[in-house]
């Protein structure tokens, strides 16, 4: 693969001023953030104009088309929308370009574009932004390839290099191998691409057991062909090729090139118009995934029309290196975007279907399909067609796979908390929770159905009872969890249909953050006691499936008496929280609803779970966060006759002054000091039975 060597003067003039010491005076702000401890800490040179990022990557700019590309799929969308719907009327559109430079990291490249989101009807927190970093020649170099580039993923060239993973994955991925170790076994039924015509293999004792695919798609709203109670027979004498979709023709020769017989693909293995055989397929979904050979993710693919090979500009596949000619390291660097694999693939529009993230992880290996090349994913690899031979570990591509002591440490060393072994397995759920909930569902009943597999495999290493998408055991922390939106992939929202209890983070849909970060092994910072929890499955046989009822009994504190939330509103969607007057913290409503005004929520409960005694900061990625004093939940009564049934409605954090929040919960002590309360705290005051539905 030859590596594009870009001079700079073949950059567009917004790239050249900000790479060369030589830039138009007065176009381009450099500043410097320095502190008397930390001099010369960061340094930024940024350039902001209305020339169109789409003009100059057309025009030839290498590190332009980059630049777009890296913004994904779903931004690149937006941008096209923004771009077609000004039509000269509207504000002009302002594209930021930036380059960072911060002692101990990479230096990185920013494009951002400034649109008025209200003009389009946005919601908050989209943006179009894109990172790349530069890594030096030295550090990249010997991971990149060095072959050349076909203009299409189906290509001698492409193969060759699919081939190479596989076969070392086979001779050097322990873990892999031990994955593949267990006695072979075949799903209810597979498809049989491997001898002549393709037909459905209903599996018997006598069917030959051999490797098989699977495979991760979206479905869309064009599915030509599904199993259904009226074909089932046909399809097994023979699938018309003509009938299926171009990601299933693709998937078929795909599985044919890998060397297999068998592919498994859920709606031509599953009777779609069975509900009995969909519940009981569903249930071994983890078996089906996590026995196959290699998944085969259509990740570009919004449906089924797009297939899973794509015509492609070399350009964008070839390692690209740039001269970066000032700074305190001026030299040669490789443009890789930023939290690589996140940006490439996870962000495609196969990631924004809930189910691929149980598949992702289930698979033992998993070959994407993307919009510009082939990526790679292992437990002993990440790489793609760019870097073959994986990436240098500063990239940040993920470990494949689920060993919660290497991701969950990883994690809880990157969150800042302690690196006790026990509770890596909740860091790991945290993680999942996280990729999980940016995906989208056709169905929001299959909201704990599309991740059960995933908690049946977790539930080996937390020991613990599981609870719709939580854990019996270190509850208290997980009620913390917050749901935002995130970038066109997922808004929040409440289901129309019952699918949780409201204190569990599946009773929404949003992005979840926080689902399981337990601070501490003892649970020593919690103020509340759990004396119950249950929820009533709808069916025995799954018991990480769908929900019908659950519920939460506490002993706990209690604050509402001058208490209040207020939105922010430079940035909608934020709340303060208000005590006595005073604006000591911060919070989020779960199901955020834009009004034309900033509101003020009255009348809420606030509970508060987790108090730290003493002021604490932790570093998350080189930045020193303080952590909140007090970590709560807000809640609203069930009914207008009760006061001891609630549900969840979102979260607060106390930053400063934990003594006026206290004083709050003793204040609503006295105002209901006719309750029989359980005990008196000199801190918060009493504490009250309380059930949230």
């Amino acid at each position: 693969m030859s590596t594009s060597v870009v001079e700079n003067g073949d950059l567009c003039w917004k790239c050249q001023s900000l790479l060369n010491t030589q830039y138009p005076e007065g176009l381009v702000i450099t500043e410097i953030n320095e502190t008397r401890q930390e001099p010369d800490k960061k340094q930024i040179r940024l350039i902001k104009t209305f020339d169109s990022v789409e003009v100059t990557a057309s025009n030839g700019c290498i590190l332009c088309l980059h630049l777009l590309h890296a913004l994904g799929i779903p931004a690149r969308a937006a941008l096209c929308q923004l771009t077609s719907a000004i039509d000269g009327t509207s504000p002009d559109i302002a594209y930021e370009e930036a380059i960072f430079l911060s002692e101990g990291n990479p230096p990185s490249i920013g494009l951002h574009v400034d649109p008025d989101n209200l003009y389009l009807g946005w919601n908050s927190g989209n943006e179009v932004k894109s990172v790349i970093q530069l890594f030096p020649e030295a550090e990249v170099a010997p991971f990149v390839g060095h072959g050349e580039v076909s203009a299409n993923t189906n290509s001698d060239t492409s193969w060759s290099v699919v081939a190479n993973w596989l076969d070392e994955c086979a001779k050097s991925h322990k873990p892999c191998n031990r994955l593949m170790a267990i006695e072979p076994s075949l799903p209810s039924r597979v498809i049989d691409v491997g001898s002549g015509a393709p037909r459905l293999v209903v599996v018997k004792d006598d069917t030959p057991i051999l490797p098989y695919a699977t495979m991760s798609h979206c479905w869309g709203s064009h599915m030509p062909l599904l199993l259904l109670s009226s074909n089932i027979a046909e399809l097994q004498k023979r699938i018309p090729i003509s009938q299926l979709s171009k990601s299933f023709q693709d998937a078929f020769l795909i599985t044919q090139r890998l060397g297999l017989n068998y592919i498994w693909i859920d709606s031509l293995c599953i009777v779609q118009d069975l509900a009995a055989d969909w519940e009981r397929e569903s249930q071994s979904m983890s078996e089906v995934y996590s026995n196959s050979y290699c998944n085969i993710a259509a990740a570009h693919a919004a449906d089924g029309t797009h297939g899973c090979f794509i015509e492609r500009s070399p350009d964008l596949v070839k390692p690209l290196k740039v001269n970066l000619n000032w700074g305190p390291n001026p030299g040669t660097y490789y443009a890789v975007q930023w939290l690589y694999w996140r940006e490439n693939v996870m962000n495609m529009p196969l990631h924004r279907r809930a189910w691929a993230c149980q598949e992702r992880y289930l698979a033992p290996r998993n070959l994407y399909f993307g919009d510009t090349q082939l990526y790679w994913e292992c437990c002993g690899r990440v790489a793609s067609e760019t870097f073959p031979l994986g990436l240098p570990a500063r990239v940040g591509a993920p470990s494949k796979g689920l060993d919660p002591h290497i991701d969950g440490a990883r994690r809880r060393k990157g969150l800042g908390l302690s690196e006790a072994p026990d509770l890596d397995a909740f860091s790991l759920w945290d993680l999942i929770i996280s990729t999980y909930s940016k995906g989208n569902l056709t169905y929001s009943t299959d909201k704990l159905v599309a991740l059960s597999g995933l908690a049946g495999r977790m539930q080996k290493h937390t020991k613990s009872q599981y609870l719709a998408g939580m854990w019996r055991k270190h509850l208290a922390y997980q009620l913390l969890w917050k749901a935002s939106g995130i970038q066109w992939v997922v808004s929040t929202s409440r289901p129309e249909v019952y699918t949780a209890p409201s204190w569990s983070w599946a009773s929404i849909h949003g992005h979840i953050e926080d689902a399981c970060v337990v601070r501490h092994a003892d649970d020593h910072e919690i103020v509340l006691e759990i004396l119950d929890v249950g929820v009533e499955l709808v069916s025995d046989r799954n018991h990480f499936g769908q929900v019908k009822s659950g519920f939460l009994r506490l002993r706990c504190s209690l604050a509402k008496s001058g208490v209040y939330l207020e939105e922010s509103p430079e940035n909608r969607g934020s709340f303060c929280l208000i005590v006595n007057g005073l604006r000591v913290g911060s919070a989020s409503v779960d199901d955020y609803s834009h009004e034309s005004d900033p509101v003020m929520h009255h009348g809420f409960y606030y509970l508060p779970v987790r108090y730290n005694a003493r002021y604490e900061e932790v570093n998350l990625g080189g930045v020193t966060m303080s952590v909140p004093r007090v970590a709560g939940i807000i809640l609203r009564g069930a009914g207008p006759e009760t006061q001891s049934e609630f549900v969840r409605v979102g979260t607060f954090t106390v930053l400063s002054s934990p003594k006026d929040f206290q004083f709050a919960c003793r204040q609503y002590s006295r105002e209901f000091r006719q309750v029989e309360a359980g005990y008196d705290s000199e801190q918060w005051g009493a504490k009250w039975d309380i059930l949230i539905l």
